[in-house]
């Protein structure tokens, strides 16, 4: 359960909403202390691991996020009934949000946070088309600016099915997640709970890469939060029950290597919208 700030905290949580929203409402308290006893309730450091990039629409707050989706496989799906994958994301964000002072001069301020949510997937086929990745991941962000760092606990299945039609390779999929924040002290700072569904379309490209046929497309991916997810600025709030995310694919039917190492197959831009909100977010990898 979620506590509410002292009166010492609020005042923290006030200097804090004037540098803070988004990184999709990851917030994160980098100029006041986050400990047990001053929760800043407005910041959803849930979302942490569902970043985005660009103009949150709220209060001019401007975010970047660098994501690494490191992964080994430990068991392989195509000599065994269930496959294994380890799971190793780092993920870098910095958020910019202006403010005006009390001299009503324009300044900036930003936070910067580094975290690592690893985790284990497992891989289950349904059929020859389908697979079933029930999986559960335990991280933690720290905040960069400060010492202070926030334990992050997730887990969710996601579901994918594809299919050719013709020349082009059709896919639908969905993804349902649970994310719960803790402080430090293992105290519940906020939860989110969701369900995406989406579907994709991609058609083969004249080109190669390396000896792999390359192929493009589209995909469009809806989401619903079971609880409202809160976006928070000193200037602004809105509550979202979901968005919807339209974007563009590049795949390949292997893995590319490149210095010996094994890059995604799939890669994807994605513009999330709806009324108040607005995101980009880039995928290294199929979201399914």
């Amino acid at each position: 359960m979620r506590r509410g700030p002292s009166s010492k905290g609020q005042r923290s949580c006030n200097r804090v909403c004037g540098i803070a929203v988004a990184i999709l409402t990851v917030a994160s308290a980098a100029v006041a202390q986050v400990d047990d006893s001053a929760i800043v309730e407005n910041f959803s450091f849930a979302h942490l691991a569902d970043l985005g990039f660009g103009s949150s629409g709220i209060g001019g707050a401007e975010s970047t996020v660098g994501y690494i989706p490191i992964s080994f496989t430990l068991r392989s799906v195509e000599e065994h009934p269930i496959g294994i994958r380890l799971r190793l994301p780092l993920y870098f964000g910095v958020t910019d949000v202006p403010i005006t002072d009390i001299e009503g001069q324009d300044i900036a301020a930003s936070i910067k946070t580094l975290s690592v949510v690893p985790g284990l997937e497992f891989l289950i086929p349904v059929g020859e088309r389908g697979l079933v990745k029930p999986y559960g991941e335990v991280g933690a962000i720290q905040l960069l600016d400060t010492s202070d760092s926030i334990w992050l606990v997730s887990g969710g299945v996601k579901a994918a099915w594809e299919w050719p039609v013709k020349r082009f390779d059709l896919g639908v999929g969905g993804k349902l997640q649970h994310t719960s924040s803790y402080s430090s002290g293992w105290l519940q700072l906020d939860k989110i709970n969701y369900l995406d569904v989406g579907g994709m379309a991609e058609l083969p490209l004249w080109f190669n890469v390396g000896d792999v046929p390359a192929e493009a497309g589209v995909f469009v991916i809806v989401r619903r939060y079971f609880d409202k997810l809160r976006l928070s600025t000193p200037f602004e709030v809105a509550t979202l029950d979901g968005h919807t995310e339209v974007g563009l694919s590049f795949a390949v039917a292997e893995r590319p290597k490149l210095l010996g190492l094994k890059l995604p197959p799939w890669y994807g831009v994605g513009y999330r919208f709806t009324e108040g909100y607005r995101a980009v977010r880039v995928y290294l990898g199929f979201p399914f």
